[in-house]
């Protein structure tokens, strides 16, 4: 299981986010791109998530013998990014009720019930999510990344909002995953950098691709 990116850009007009990026991205590591707001990271996940077009280049997932593009892949990717909103009258079980149903994953309530136990949401899963502060709405993030059992897991920015016990549940999440997948971490914070990123891309404003 790996992913190369290949000469990879993206510009919005005439501004350039990235530009000529190639890296390459195996099983059994954590990798954490890092760089100034505006350098491209959350761009980058997104490109590798399928939700965005990328402007030139090439994205490849490699699972065994089969190659696939990021929007083939996007049933075997899970995202946390601040850009993913829920539907506030309904709880956290209903939303992941719902998105389980729209994805045709055939998961029980028990095991929806168990994945919010997961994230430290049980008590609350019967609440809207309207009423959720900052780190609960992160945590159920979380639980929307896991649901589908992904083999490649993108954070863009995972430890915002969440107190210590919140990033002690991060911070095993990926442990997890990283056993099992690929995981890429987008963040700005030094001890992350340090703690998660045993392969790192820096990124320059407008993006020149790694340094």
């Amino acid at each position: 299981m790996r992913i190369e990116i290949k000469k990879l850009a993206k510009s919005y007009r005439r501004k350039k986010v990235l530009r000529d990026l190639s890296w390459q991205l195996e099983k059994g590591k954590s990798y954490v791109v890092t760089g100034p707001n505006g350098s491209g990271k959350s761009t980058l996940l997104r490109l590798l998530s399928g939700l965005e077009k990328m402007t030139a280049g090439e994205i490849v997932f490699y699972t065994g013998e089969m190659t696939a593009d990021p929007i083939t892949m996007r049933g075997s990717i899970g995202l946390v990014s601040p850009d993913i909103q829920f539907y506030g009258q309904l709880s956290p079980l209903e939303n992941l009720t719902f998105f389980a149903a729209l994805r045709g994953l055939n998961r029980s309530r028990d095991s929806l019930e168990n994945l919010l136990t997961g994230v430290q949401l049980a008590e609350d899963r019967h609440r809207p999510v309207g009423a959720f502060s900052s780190g609960m709405k992160q945590r159920l993030r979380l639980a929307f990344a896991l649901l589908h059992e992904p083999g490649f897991l993108f954070l863009d920015e995972p430890f915002t909002n969440l107190d210590r016990a919140g990033k002690e549940l991060v911070n095993q999440i990926i442990a997890n995953q990283v056993s099992r997948g690929i995981v890429l971490i987008a963040t700005n914070e030094p001890s992350e950098v340090e703690r998660f990123g045993q392969d790192i891309l820096q990124l320059a404003p407008r993006s020149m691709g790694p340094g």
